[in-house]
Order: structure tokens, then sequence, then C-alpha cells
């Protein structure tokens, strides 16, 4: 997700931040991967469950038979189960000293007796929060969705377990609504002031 050269400055300053939260599925293949959700109609479409929303391309893109929202509103009454924390280096280093990138990690279940796990990663980095899904933990702990290419990609190595700890068994349309009322979504990266690490810790 860094590229090199100006680019690489405009990122750790926010300059790219697209303010949409990007969410990526490897549940549905007949859906589409990835979809980008803005502040407003995350808070419309899935935390309150309106059925008009103020943003005209939510409501043409949930007519489409690829649209794969419903996959993520589906999962809102799963539980948490087990929350981690990953880290993995930044490919240039950087003269503020942060050499790491660090992302969420958690699982979720329909309910408590379920033996059924879906995996998910949450990240903030220079373009948007990133939420990804998967019944396959490897999907999202060691690779990443770009945009750019519209593929999966290999995380930069190593990939490592920071903090474990068992889920509070709370669900994960809460996780959504605490996103929602820090206005994390709207808040710029920036490498120092707002940047992967401080968003890992807040969650």
């Amino acid at each position: 997700m860094w590229n090199s050269g100006s680019t690489t400055s405009d990122l750790a300053k926010g300059k790219k931040f697209l303010k949409q939260l990007l969410y990526v599925q490897h549940v549905d293949k007949k859906k589409d991967t990835a979809s980008e959700i803005p502040e407003r109609s995350l808070h419309e479409y899935l935390i309150i469950d309106q059925e008009v929303f103020s943003d005209k391309e939510l409501t043409e893109y949930l007519k489409h038979p690829t649209a794969n929202l419903g996959i993520l509103k589906s999962s809102l009454d799963h539980f948490i189960h087990l929350t981690t924390v990953y880290s993995n280096p930044l490919p240039i280093p950087l003269k503020s000293g942060v050499t790491i990138h660090a992302f969420v990690v958690f699982q979720t279940k329909k309910n408590k007796a379920e033996s059924e796990e879906t995996w998910w990663s949450l990240e903030k980095n220079g373009q948007y929060i990133v939420l990804q899904q998967s019944p396959v933990k490897d999907d999202v702990t060691e690779k990443l969705y770009d945009p750019e290419k519209k593929e999966h990609v290999q995380r930069l190595g190593p990939v490592k377990l920071l903090e474990s700890a068992r889920g509070n068994l709370d669900v994960l349309i809460n996780l959504l609504r605490a996103i929602w009322k820090t206005s994390q979504i709207n808040k710029s990266y920036h490498l120092l002031y707002s940047n992967c690490q401080n968003f890992a810790v807040r969650l």
C-alpha cells in the first residue's frame, strides 16, 4: 500500500486518505470482492438500517446482483470471540522512527456455541480504513487487498503477533458503531498523529 517518492510522503501525511471504509470479502466469489463505504452510508445502511439513503450511489449499488454489502450486513449480529493485534514492517524506512504497520485481527461466530469461524482484519492506512472478511485466517493476516491492482497481495513480512485476548462476546455491529461514533473514517491518516498503531490501540 506504500509507494516510493512523493506518493509515500502524501500517504504518510494523509493526502491520499479517502475517508471511506474499504470492505473486502472472501466469502462469496459471485459478489464483488471490495466496495467503498462512506461514513454516512455506514451509519444509514449498516448501523440504523434505513431503507432510504442519502447517497444515491449506494442505492444504485445495492440493486446490483454482485453487490457485496449484504454479506457484511448479515454478519453484524455475530459474536466476537478472539481479538489480536499483528504487525508487519513498513517497506520504506521513515525519518519519524515508525517502522511497523499494526492491524487488528478478530474471530467471529454466529453464536456462542457455533463452531464455524469467520476471520476479520481491521486497519487504517494512507488511503482507507480496511475491513477484510474471510473463513480462512491467512487471507486476512498474511494478505491485504490492493485497490489499485484490484487483487490481494502478500503483506510484507514478517507478520508478527503482538497481542492476543479473548473476545468480550460483543457483536460486530457494536464495533462498527464505535468506529462511527469516534469519527474514525473522517479522521485523515497521519503517520505520527492518526496512524495504524493509534487506530489499533483505540480498538
